[in-house]
């Protein structure tokens, strides 16, 4: 249940100083405050919770000069400021707050900010950009001023949690609905909502947990007290109220919860093989905690032998505990399965490596009218493709045919998401970069090609055609084409971690947005199988990799690693030099730049470490 609390809203100054002078006494503090309406007649909404907590002050009936002066005498005094709400016109508002006595490292507290890119100053992204480069986190804000003046107020306060986080302005009613529902697929929870005087809003939205929650905006006086009434009744209190407007048009948005305070996460280790491994399980702990990733898989094997499968979760109670036969999306170290598939063919003398792609799909004309296709188009062999060597270079042309599938589908004007011939028949058009076979570029459409191949050669899809040629004769089922909506996830698939919202791929005509991992980041992962869109769970990659090649066509390749990363994945599959495979997958992608790497370099070295191995003189292939 929870904590004892008090709440109230449309009350005046004087009302709202009375509340605090008796609440405050009883040993209440507020953990929302909300000023709205008219700049001389505020009123005022709060919610206060019985608790013990720091040293702390409220402010309110404020003006810019007041608060200012208030401000700097007590951050003087080791205050730091929590909450901050604001009303009237840009110049001359009305202000409310909090400041509590602890000890911040680094904190910002601003008002007055404009509309306006994060590379403007004195912006409200600009802020909530510094804030992220320097481990802060939204905290409170305000939205004030006129539809010509509009202004931001904000505090960002330590995120040592490293909380993943968005806040921004969400439009009207509307708009902020279309952000509502998609940031909640992610899923993030609403933490802050409020509204303008014309009712645009602004909204913070973070992937931590207070249990069962939920949200409402755009309600009259009389809407929110009967919702108040409602989710009071089912066990939640408002953990966040705020109103916006004037008058008869003063419209609230309240947030409700069981709890205001963040749930503590759990770590959980779920073991089918070596639960003895304290070395790596304490990697994987350090790792996964220190970067707030709530689910992640580690397998080992040597030979025929597993010597560990382990599913990890650093999450909230109630989140679904990862096992050691949880299914990951595999991005990149997809194309390891695909290489087997053509290597496959060539050893039953269905392909020649050297053939020409595009003529073998019968792909022989360009598919609009604007296009140019490149002298060098019907040159790109199979060869290329595998070896990334097919003359694309999407840094060159600011454009990878797999994270553009949504402008595809619109270019051909198809009526659904663009799939892998679809994508094949567009970017015959499209210029290369350079001649094939000439230069080496790291390329996501090449392997996409590679799978029109099988497919072509073998008479049966691709996954059907690995099954039965590939994965079945060495035992290994627990590989399949992943799907791009949440909804559709298999059973045992984990879910993904990304904060980014985008506009839809799998449905390009529609104009909401959605998540990354789900379509937003540009990609169907139906369409970009062999590019990057296999699930798998980490003992079924290792199990692969111990037969073919984790880069390249061949058998097992000693010395050789294969990375894989996009919205919601990481990574990392190595064959080493004794006779080792390992592979660890992550269910995010917002990692610090070379994190992974050092997470691999340290299971390289707890690995070298364990009873089964011997020191051996090994080569470090970095594969980008």
């Amino acid at each position: 249940m929870p904590d004892p609390f008090v709440a109230y809203h449309g009350v005046t100054g004087p009302s709202h100083q009375k509340q605090f002078d008796d609440l405050s006494r009883k040993g209440y503090r507020l953990i929302s405050i909300s000023v709205y309406g008219e700049r001389n007649a505020p009123r005022y909404a709060a919610v206060w919770v019985k608790r013990a907590g720091p040293s702390w002050r409220a402010v309110h009936g404020l003006n810019t000069i007041s608060y200012q002066a208030t401000f700097d005498s007590l951050t003087k005094q080791g205050f730091v400021p929590v909450l901050i709400s604001a009303t009237g016109p840009r110049s001359n508002p009305v202000f409310a707050g909090t400041f509590e006595k602890f000890s911040a490292p680094v904190w910002l507290c601003r008002f007055g900010l404009n509309e306006g890119p994060d590379y403007y100053p004195n912006t409200f992204a600009a802020a909530n950009k510094w804030a992220r480069q320097n481990g802060c986190i939204f905290r409170s804000g305000s939205i004030y001023g006129d539809v010509l003046t509009r202004a931001y107020a904000g505090v960002w306060l330590p995120n040592p949690d490293k909380v993943k986080w968005v806040a921004h302005l969400m439009g009207n009613g509307a708009g902020f609905q279309e952000w509502f529902d998609a940031y909640t697929q992610l899923p993030f929870r609403a933490a802050f909502v409020d509204s303008s005087e014309d009712h645009f809003y602004i909204g913070a939205f973070r992937d931590d947990s207070v249990g069962p929650w939920t949200a409402s905006h755009g309600l009259s006086s009389a809407a929110y007290q009967a919702e108040f009434d409602k989710q009071v009744k089912a066990g939640r209190m408002p953990i966040s109220v705020h109103g916006g407007g004037r008058g008869n048009s003063i419209r609230y948005s309240a947030i409700f919860a069981e709890r205001d305070q963040p749930l503590n996460r759990t770590w959980t280790v779920n073991c089918s093989a070596g639960a003895s491994l304290t070395s790596l399980h304490n990697l994987m702990k350090a790792f996964m905690q220190a970067h707030n990733v709530r689910a992640g898989a580690l397998a080992i094997r040597k030979g025929a032998s597993v010597q560990m499968a382990c599913g990890y979760t650093w999450a909230e109670p109630g989140y679904p505990q990862t096992q050691p036969d949880s299914l990951f999306r595999l991005a990149s170290v997809s194309k390891a399965f695909t290489c087997a598939a053509i290597q496959k063919l060539v050893v039953e003398k269905k392909l020649d490596l050297d053939e020409a792609v595009f003529p073998m799909l019968g792909i022989t004309k360009k598919a609009l009218p604007s296009q140019t296709p490149s002298q060098w188009i019907n040159d790109v062999t199979v060869r290329h493709c595998v070896q990334l060597e097919g003359g694309w270079d999407s840094g060159l042309a600011n454009f990878d045919a797999v994270f553009a599938m949504r402008k595809i589908a619109r270019d051909l004007k198809l009526s659904g998401h663009a799939a892998k011939m679809d994508i094949a028949r567009y970017m015959y058009g499209e210029p290369l970069q350079f001649e094939p076979g000439t230069n080496q570029v790291y390329s996501n459409l090449g392997y996409v090609l590679l799978g029109l191949v099988v497919e072509k050669k073998s008479g049966k899809s691709f996954i059907d055609y690995l099954h039965q040629k590939v994965l079945g004769p060495i035992g290994v089922s627990d590989v399949f084409v992943g799907r791009t909506l949440r909804a559709d996830r298999r059973p045992k698939e984990v879910s993904y971690d990304d904060p980014n919202l985008g506009l839809s791929a799998w449905d390009p005509w529609s104009e909401k947005k959605v998540p990354y991992c789900y379509g937003g980041e540009g990609w169907a992962i139906e369409s970009m199988d062999t590019g990057g869109g296999l699930i798998a769970t980490a003992p079924a990659v290792v199990a692969f990799i111990g037969k073919n090649a984790v880069w390249g066509l061949g058998g097992r390749m000693a010395n050789a690693a294969r990375s894989g990363g996009m919205a919601g994945v990481s990574s990392l599959a190595w064959s080493r030099g004794d006779g080792i495979d390992w592979c660890f997958i992550f269910n995010t992608r917002t990692l610090p730049k070379g994190a992974t790497e050092k997470l691999g370099d340290d299971i390289q070295a707890a690995v070298t470490k364990m009873p089964i191995t011997r020191p051996v003189i090994s080569r470090r292939v970095r594969i980008p």
